[in-house]
């Protein structure tokens, strides 16, 4: 059998179980942001050096003469331009940031392999490897969308194409060889990015459902199920630190202990089910009306306590106060046209500043609590020393 809470976590514990198959579009780029500026990075550092080493390669191919000089200039332009790219990755803290500096130096390594084709002409020794190089890099080095992949991708498809048809003919079998394999790597390289964009969602889709469960599990520790009020282990906890902190301080503090007046009458006349009822509605009457800096704890069976920070005894009382007269108006339709309803009893205790202890401040409330029901009941009573 389970708890009523335990039964509202479930729905919430499946619907993350579904989601995952059908991973989120937005969060998971913020999520990956810093692993992915370091991998673009890397990619541009590595461009870097292999252009570097390429320069001795020129020089050796063309012996020296004239397109070695504009094939010097074309590295050269690309290296300093690669390493602003990369400090200005490494700054950035927003994917679209991010995603603007790396589409400007995919352009640009577009234009750089382009121009490098037209200097070297139909005497390219390393055309096609080039060509995969460039293109590998869009799509498989990339970390951003897919539009940042497909883009620099084509264009330097479509850009490189064109230049084939100045050296060869359009039926030649060069050409038919170097358009066949420009279709397969980039046919290839679209349907592996959209992979990898999709398990890259479906790794932040669980994180985020790891978190969610983890956060669950944290509530459901200290919570009390039935009412949703805090549990008496973090009141302990939580009491405990406000005591520190106001005594370090010299701050009010404050604390209400509830009692539902005949809460065994309550079970006896109507039944277990209707005295959940009454616990449910008199903590949800409470988590309402509380200020969000202060702490609702189930204190055991129909006890509650209530934690007010900066509160002295003042105002407390007005609290207190005013939440009997609201449990008193708290009516419980039942079948059969009966109705229910109850009161409760309410001490109120305030720290004072020779006080060491918070289990004291707790016992004062309880005990002023002890005096509302000796004294009628429905009452609120403030702590006073014998």
């Amino acid at each position: 059998m389970r708890c009523g809470r335990c039964e509202r976590a479930l729905p919430a514990v499946m619907s993350f179980r579904l989601s995952s198959a059908s991973p989120p579009v937005s969060g998971y780029r913020e999520h990956f942001l810093q692993a992915d500026l370091l991998q673009a990075a890397i990619v541009v550092g590595l461009w870097v050096a292999s252009v570097t080493l390429f320069i001795v390669i020129d020089y050796v191919v063309t012996r020296g003469a004239a397109p070695f000089a504009a094939l010097l200039g074309l590295r050269v332009g690309f290296i300093v331009l690669s390493v602003i790219a990369a400090l200005s990755l490494i700054r950035v803290r927003s994917p679209r940031r991010a995603d603007h500096i790396y589409l400007a130096w995919s352009l640009m390594l577009v234009v750089w392999g382009l121009a490098i084709n037209v200097v070297y002409g139909a005497e390219h020794p390393s055309q096609l490897a080039q060509d995969m190089a460039i293109l590998l890099t869009f799509y498989f080095l990339t970390t951003g969308p897919l539009w940042l992949r497909l883009l620099p991708a084509l264009v330097y498809t479509l850009g490189d194409v064109t230049l084939d048809l100045g050296h060869h003919a359009l039926d030649s079998v060069p050409y038919m060889v170097q358009l066949l394999m420009l279709v397969f790597v980039n046919a290839i390289g679209w349907v592996v990015s959209r992979q990898m964009i999709t398990s890259r969602q479906s790794i932040f889709a669980m994180h985020q459902e790891e978190l969610a469960l983890r956060k669950e599990m944290q509530a459901l520790a200290v919570t009390d199920p039935l009412t949703e009020a805090f549990n008496r282990r973090y009141l302990d906890m939580a009491l405990e630190r406000e005591f520190s902190r106001a005594q370090r301080h010299a701050r009010p503090l404050s604390v209400l202990m509830f009692d539902i007046d005949h809460f065994k009458r309550v079970n006896d006349t109507y039944g277990h089910q209707v005295g959940d009822r009454a616990l449910q509605a008199f903590a949800g009457m409470i988590l309402r009306a509380k200020r969000e800096e202060d702490l609702l704890a189930r204190f055991g069976g129909e006890e509650f306590v209530l934690v007010a920070p900066e509160t002295d005894e003042a105002a407390v009382m007005v609290l207190a106060e005013r939440l009997r007269q609201q449990c008193e108006a708290i009516q419980l339709e039942l079948d059969g046209g009966l109705t229910c309803r109850f009161t409760v009893s309410i001490g109120a205790a305030s720290v004072s500043p020779d006080e060491s202890c918070c289990a004291d401040l707790l016992q004062r409330a309880d005990s002023a609590m002890y005096r509302a029901k000796q004294g009628g009941r429905n009452r609120v009573i403030a702590y006073q020393p014998d």
